[in-house]
């Protein structure tokens, strides 16, 4: 359920990036006739990918799925505090998509706060409701990703090291899984490469508030996260369905994706450093060039959504049925040793670990 949940909300968190680019693809107000309009879209899309997305999706779904079927547990240790975590999550999203249709601003809807709600556009005034919609949802969402946290990770520089020196020890097949990782290890390490850049307070107090954080937390935590997603969800995608997917689909998705959110974001560090502000609708003429480029990729990815949605159910309807271990010999974890996909309650008894 988590991770059908995270697919529709990326569905929709994916569709307002798309406006979000449309209007930035040239100079002047294309989509929203209002600027506040494009505050919403902006505030709503990234509170959807972080809060609707990436965590249900890393914590609820893969790490509720797979750590019990990793560590040879039947189930997570507190399972009805692990359900009422999801079903927290639909209330907080349509609270979520309510408040982009309440009185925000006065005469305006929605509340055009920025996702990290900080000042100036969160206290610009809101006496209508959408700004208790809003907070409300992220309460909500945020009492489902504590209840549903019982695994959590922080990648750090170091690993990154850990993570090539594996992979450059072993003997590997540039099969899907590997590729979505590889792309999460370049795109995480942009993201931290520009970090450091930031972290010069000197640089910062020059960048800050620009396109140039846009690009760098991008990499870092939306693309990096993204990517780790995918290359798991092809992993594990035959244990859980039991059915096996379109390499050739896999790898369309990939390349896609891979093309098109470097053609989006990588620009963007060329509009903040000549000196570009985020949260505006309209811009003058001489940052066009690069925003009708980040746009470009925007659409490109946007088609690769649409081939990885079509693989799935490609995967279905074909129904090839995948083995218990479809990997081979290369993977040991206990979650290859059940059937695909795995019973409701699996290991009534402790597995034996060879």
């Amino acid at each position: 359920m988590y991770l059908v949940f995270a697919i529709v909300a990326g569905v929709i968190g994916g569709g307002f990036s798309i406006l979000i680019r449309m209007e930035l693809q040239e100079p002047g107000l294309q989509i929203f006739s209002n600027p506040h309009y494009y505050d919403v879209m902006v505030s709503t899309h990234g509170l959807t990918m972080i809060f609707f997305v990436l965590m249900p999706a890393l914590i609820g779904g893969f790490g509720n799925w797979f750590v019990p079927l990793m560590i040879g547990a039947p189930d997570m240790a507190f399972p009805r505090m692990n359900n009422i975590s999801f079903w927290l999550l639909p209330g907080s999203f349509a609270l979520l998509i309510i408040s982009m249709f309440v009185e925000g601003e006065p005469g305006v809807r929605g509340a055009g706060t920025g996702w990290t709600l900080y000042p100036p556009l969160s206290t610009a005034g809101h006496p209508g409701p959408a700004v208790d919609f809003l907070i409300l949802s992220i309460h909500l969402a945020g009492a489902a990703s504590i209840l549903g946290a019982m695994v959590i990770a922080v990648p750090t520089g170091v690993k990154v090291f850990s993570w090539i020196a594996t992979m450059w020890g072993g003997s590997v097949e540039f099969r899907t899984p590997l590729l979505w990782a590889i792309g999460f290890i370049f795109l995480f390490t942009v993201g931290g490469v520009t970090g450091v850049v930031l972290a010069n307070p000197g640089i910062d107090r020059s960048l800050q508030d620009t396109y140039y954080v846009v690009a760098h937390f991008h990499y870092v935590l939306s693309l990096g996260s993204t990517f780790a997603i995918f290359a798991g969800w092809y992993y594990w995608f035959p244990k859980m369905t039991g059915y096996t997917y379109s390499e050739f689909m896999g790898k369309l998705h990939f390349w896609l994706t891979f093309i098109g959110v470097n053609l989006a974001f990588f620009p963007q560090h060329f509009l903040g450093l000549a000196g570009m502000p985020r949260r505006v609708a309209d811009y003058p003429d001489v940052f066009a060039d690069w925003n009708y480029i980040s746009s470009i990729g925007s659409y490109i990815s946007a088609l690769g959504l649409i081939v990885f949605l079509v693989g799935i159910a490609y995967a279905f309807i074909r129904k090839d049925e995948a083995a218990a271990n479809p990997w081979g010999v290369g993977a040991t974890t206990l979650e290859w040793t059940l059937p695909s996909p795995p019973p409701f309650h699996q290991y009534e008894s402790l597995p034996l670990i060879r």
